[in-house]
């Protein structure tokens, strides 16, 4: 089904303190479709002297309860996150997206880097921070009167250089 949503990453502000990305999730079917939480872990920053993506570091440990989003047929769903390197301190930025600026880093080196968003919904699904699990999701979609979006679709990739 990774046909029907289409997802469009934007670099909004990079400053001393990290980066905003903001993310728009289009609905391209032609029925209401649940799709579950967006995690910044989802957002993937590669350097081409790294064999993979950088991995997201946090220093705590949070429960939250959301589950996700209904979206109508045509509409959009936007999600803005705040990207900190790890060499920033803690509480240095007043983020408008949440808490997960202070809570995740990434250990960003100067250099080059590409930036996209995967996203998976599959029978292996599990969100860390709501412990929702797929059978858990088709639920809640089913509540909203929505189909659950399955599939794996990736964003545009972005070029950002950190320094």
């Amino acid at each position: 089904m990774n046909g029907d949503i289409i997802l469009e990453l934007e670099l909004i502000e990079q400053a001393a303190w990290g980066y905003c990305f903001r993310l728009r999730i289009e609905n391209r079917s032609a029925v209401r479709l649940f799709v579950p939480t967006l995690k910044i872990t989802d957002l993937r920053f590669h350097n081409s002297n790294h064999a993979a993506p950088l991995e997201w570091l946090t220093s705590m440990l949070v429960s939250g309860s959301s589950g996700g989003s209904a979206i109508e047929s045509g509409a959009t769903l936007q999600r803005d996150f705040d990207v900190r390197p790890c060499a920033v301190t803690e509480g240095s930025h007043n983020s408008p997206s949440g808490w997960d600026y202070n809570r995740w880093c990434l250990r960003l080196l100067r250099g080059e880097y590409s930036v996209w968003y995967d996203l998976l919904v599959d029978q292996t699904y599990f969100n860390s921070e709501s412990h929702y699990r797929f059978g858990q999701i088709e639920e809640l979609a089913k509540r909203n009167n929505a189909t659950l979006w399955r599939g794996s679709v990736q964003s545009n990739v972005l070029s950002v250089y950190h320094a």
